[in-house]
């Protein structure tokens, strides 16, 4: 993402026109996978948190007309694990945003932290339109968030839940999502998360394909290039992606994993 449209405030209010994941439902939906906190590789929890974590009491969801940050809570739009994702809007431009936020007893551990806001640093490094924009991020009393792109539409896996699609529309989607992956290749990202669930299909009126726009999301376990070369955020020898759409040596040599590990779960998508 350019930096010019890094900063909330000066984006264009006129840009709010996206309908909510969930908007049709009267009560909050189960979490869709781009907003999935349990999906971010794996997380080594210190034993004293996780005692901790079984004497939290039952988290309340803020309520609409809260501000954390910049933004005003709407309504919640579903949680999981660790998170909990609400639709909001800028106080100031007005725009709509879906706003990730951690629990505030998850905010204890600083691996959570840390995948939160490397998913926002990776992802506004890129612009593009088959990319989920992250827009801010930050921190508000105890409460660490994200303001993503707000969406409307399905994962790619439940497209093709329904069975087996035409060719030319196979075609369509694909093209979209590889151009997509391209751009953050040029930034220097490996995703190495790529899937059908981390695939969004945005709709759109008068779409002649009935699809949507694809979306790649979900940046919580990529890997990002140093100038050097090197790559950072990530431990050696950690395991990171889902194993039907991992490439073989995102198991046996997780350092030297680059862009082609994300080529190859593409082609296990297309198939």
């Amino acid at each position: 993402m350019s930096s010019e449209r890094s900063n909330w405030d000066d984006l264009d209010p006129s840009e709010s026109a996206q309908r909510p994941i969930g908007a049709r439902t009267a009560t909050p939906t189960q979490l869709p996978a781009e907003f999935d906190f349990e999906d971010v590789g794996p997380t080594e929890i210190a034993p004293e948190t996780a005692d901790a974590l079984d004497d939290v009491p039952m988290f309340e969801p803020l309520r609409a007309g809260q501000q954390v940050g910049r933004y005003r809570i709407e309504r919640m739009l579903g949680q999981g694990a660790t998170g909990i994702v609400y639709e909001a809007s800028h106080v100031v431009v007005g725009r709509r945003v879906a706003l990730k936020c951690l629990f505030p007893h998850m905010a204890a551990q600083p691996v959570l932290v840390q995948r939160l806001f490397r998913e926002a640093q990776i992802a506004a490094k890129v612009e593009h339109p088959n990319v989920v924009q992250v827009y801010d991020g930050g921190r508000h009393g105890e409460t660490y968030y994200l303001a993503m792109e707000l969406l409307e539409g399905r994962t790619l896996s439940a497209l093709i839940e329904e069975g087996r699609r035409p060719v030319r529309e196979v075609a369509d989607i694909m093209r979209q999502v590889m151009s997509g992956v391209a751009a953050v290749h040029d930034e220097g990202v490996v995703h190495r998360d790529l899937k059908p669930d981390n695939i969004y299909l945005q709709m759109i009126p008068d779409d002649p394909l009935h699809h949507g726009i694809p979306k790649v999301l979900d940046f919580g376990v990529s890997k990002l290039k140093e100038q050097g070369g090197s790559s950072k955020l990530t431990a050696m020898g950690m395991v990171m992606g889902t194993p039907y759409y991992m490439a073989p040596e995102q198991v046996t040599d997780t350092s030297g994993v680059d862009q082609r590990a994300d080529v190859y779960s593409l082609g296990v998508i297309l198939y």
